[in-house]
């Protein structure tokens, strides 16, 4: 995954080029490429989409600002990643993410491991051919990712996120 924003800075002949910033992330704690002042990339999508997760030690819940379902092989396992739990056990531990939350994920982060993302593609063409035939596919295929409007016929539909 790259991350959605870069920093910029001048070099010494004055041009203009992008920058790395490897710092601490302030939520994780790991070593990564900041895309905010404070946050990597997974912990700024993870603040944006914060889910309800199971401790694997002590199987208490617990909101976490990470996407910590990334690391899980299966919607039913635990990852293989740790965050610390600031419930009973107090330990860096493996989570999963609770059941409820799952229909929650955005369709296009669902982990491959899953099969979402082959049926989440399956949907958005689906619904660009019931587009390009006139319909409006969201109200054809409520269940699907919502596709932007479009101002005519002719007219591509684009979306920056």
């Amino acid at each position: 995954r790259r991350p959605l924003r870069a920093w910029f800075c001048f070099n010494d002949r004055g041009d203009l080029e992008t920058t790395q910033i490897r710092r601490q992330c302030a939520a994780c704690r790991q070593m990564k490429e900041l895309v905010t002042t404070r946050l990597c990339d997974a912990c700024l999508f993870g603040s944006q989409n914060v889910f309800t997760y199971e401790c694997q030690g002590c199987r208490r819940r617990q909101r976490i600002p990470h996407p910590m379902y990334r690391y899980q092989s299966s919607p039913n396992s635990y990852g293989n990643n740790t965050w610390a739990c600031h419930q009973r056990c107090g330990q860096y531990t493996n989570w999963r993410i609770v059941p409820e939350d799952v229909p929650r994920i955005p369709q296009s982060d669902v982990p491959q491991s899953w099969g979402g993302f082959d049926r989440w593609l399956q949907q958005v063409r689906q619904q660009s051919l019931i587009r390009r035939r006139g319909g409006d596919a969201n109200a054809e295929n409520p269940d699907g990712p919502p596709l932007p409007r479009t101002g005519g016929s002719r007219s591509p539909a684009c979306s920056v996120q």
